[in-house]
């Protein structure tokens, strides 16, 4: 297997330019939006990226695997051929971008949208916002805000302050996961 790595939009561009007919991305995914700018341009609504493609060795041509790294945002979307799933592709592109592409110190964030990636993103301490929860978060969050919380009631500026607490308390408890494993030595 070997990993090659594009930094620059120059880079970046080339290869999306030789990627962009192999539909290396789920049909209902984003991906493939992304893979006609990048061919032109490098880069993605102005932000750099980061591309990472697997393949399975030097001579071949045909991608098995696609890690696009928005770097602005922090946030990756992947994308492995369906007859190499669960063999440790996407793993490894993003232990690649984590050292050599010199984004190991930052979260990265993803997307859940295709089957497994629950679980893969919680393995590989990848951050994925969470907006599914329930009263009973929001009454913990007005606890934790002392303030009062009327269920039912979602136009209030309190509903929007306890919406905007939950999310960054589940972040703030998903950073204390990530530096934990990173201290173990985990990521």
């Amino acid at each position: 297997m070997i990993f090659l790595l594009h930094t620059s939009p120059e880079s970046v561009r080339h290869a999306a330019s030789s990627l962009y007919h192999q539909n290396l991305y789920e049909k209902i995914g984003n991906l493939r939006y992304v893979w006609p700018e990048l061919a032109i341009v490098g880069t993605y609504r102005k932000q750099k990226v980061i591309l990472i493609v697997a393949y399975e060795n030097q001579r071949d041509t045909d991608a098995i695997g696609v890690l696009v790294f928005y770097v602005n945002k922090a946030a990756a979307e992947f994308y492995v051929k369906p007859e190499h799933r669960r063999k440790g592709i996407a793993t490894k592109m993003l232990r690649a971008l984590r050292t050599a592409g010199g984004q190991g110190d930052r979260v990265i964030t993803g997307e859940i949208g295709w089957e497994g990636s629950e679980q893969f993103f919680a393995k590989n301490f990848v951050y994925v916002p969470d907006t599914g929860f329930g009263p009973a978060d929001m009454k913990a969050a007005a606890e934790r805000m002392c303030v009062s919380y009327v269920e039912g009631d979602y136009t209030s500026v309190t509903f929007g302050r306890l919406f905007k607490d939950v999310r960054r308390y589940r972040k703030r408890q998903f950073l204390e996961a990530y530096r934990r494993a990173k201290r173990e030595g985990k990521i």
